[in-house]
């Protein structure tokens, strides 16, 4: 999420810690981040008028658009260290 933060105009919660949890069943990765309010765009979706929708998509379009053009140069994990 920092890369996109850094790298995008694309809002994004704010990353504050990343850490993997051992649970009896499976090793778990968990990102704590900002809390964003607001409702969930399924949720209010069918209450939203075309014009709204049309805003939305082409938001969404725009987006979808910047994280195309992101090229990385090297392959790492989620905290910005090495890979295991």
């Amino acid at each position: 999420m920092d890369f996109i933060t850094n790298s995008t105009i694309i809002p994004v919660p704010k990353v504050y810690e990343t850490r993997h949890v051992q649970t009896e069943r499976c090793k778990e990765f968990c990102i704590v981040m900002e809390y964003i309010s607001g409702k969930p765009l399924n949720k209010t979706w069918n209450d939203l008028d075309e014009g709204q929708k049309t805003t939305i998509c082409l938001q969404v379009n725009g987006y979808l658009a910047q994280l195309r053009e992101l090229t990385g140069d090297q392959i790492m994990a989620t905290d910005g260290g090495a890979l295991k």
